[in-house]
């Protein structure tokens, strides 16, 4: 994908160079924007837009809706329809962004104000100071701004049917350990509410995933992946919901999920907070 420019607009000196992280680095390199800019940060949308100064080069993670703005690669975050947006700006910039455009999203990234175009011995200041993100363009009334330069962004839109398969109860039989399950449920971190007996013996990446009236004690992965990673200590990373798939096995007195797949699910409309 080539790198974002916003004809005629911000074409002029390709203002969207691509980002400057080295090829095959890893979501965990220091070299990320996490390891910059801290953990993220649940933030509601209008706050960010009321208060920029707060969480001015912060990492945060919040909601909207995707919206085109000047052109064909320029894309908004906002909060509904004739809201105030942001702008947002790809890190990778192979990210299809496009197929959400209209849709409610879930975005982490990092928060920057647009400033007027600074430069040291010929360098763009925003190289110099944010070497893992996007160049911003300078400040425009066409434009937001604010920006988020995110690191991950997916559909938020929310499922029709979040039950476990089968029979919706994760009861071990011979059947069942054979097969695959695939369980959308909400992430209930290390037990933080007590669904559940606690699991003797459990390492620390294992997680409750509770579905309906059901919970599960999830082992064999961190609840983690393609641009998330959740704290299982951390009641605040509840309020997401995780596709897993794997397959059920005894633990002790209790069935566990041994998980071979973990991805980020969009939380139903009558989910729980």
């Amino acid at each position: 994908m080539r790198p974002l420019c916003f004809a005629p607009l911000l074409c002029a000196g390709a203002l969207f160079g691509a980002p400057q992280t080295p090829t095959g680095s890893t979501p965990a390199a220091t070299n990320q924007p996490g390891s910059r800019y801290g953990k993220p940060e649940a933030a509601p949308l209008r706050d960010i837009l009321e208060y920029p100064d707060r969480y001015q080069r912060r990492m945060v993670r919040t909601q909207g809706f995707v919206d085109l703005g000047l052109g064909s690669e320029d894309y908004r975050l906002r909060e509904g329809s004739g809201s105030e947006d942001v702008l947002l700006l790809p890190v990778e910039t192979n990210t299809e962004v496009r197929r959400l455009v209209g849709k409610p999203v879930e975005v982490t990234g990092v928060v920057r104000l647009l400033r007027p175009k600074q430069y040291h011995k010929g360098v763009d200041m925003d190289t110099i100071e944010d070497p893992g993100l996007p160049v911003l363009p300078p400040p425009d009334p066409r434009l937001p701004r604010v920006s988020i330069s995110f690191t991950s962004i997916f559909d938020a839109t929310p499922l029709e049917h979040p039950r476990a398969d089968g029979e919706g109860r994760f009861v071990l039989s011979e059947a069942t350990s054979r097969r695959s399950l695939r369980v959308v449920g909400q992430f209930r971190g290390a037990n933080l509410f007590n669904d559940l007996p606690d699991l003797p013996g459990r390492d620390a990446n294992a997680f409750v995933l509770k579905d309906g009236n059901d919970s599960v004690w999830v082992i064999g992965k961190a609840p983690a992946g393609k641009g998330f990673s959740l704290d299982t200590h951390l009641k605040g990373d509840t309020r997401f919901w995780l596709e897993v798939e794997g397959r059920l096995e005894a633990c002790g007195e209790q069935t566990c999920l041994r998980a071979r797949h973990i991805a980020m699910a969009a939380r139903p409309a009558s989910g729980e907070d």
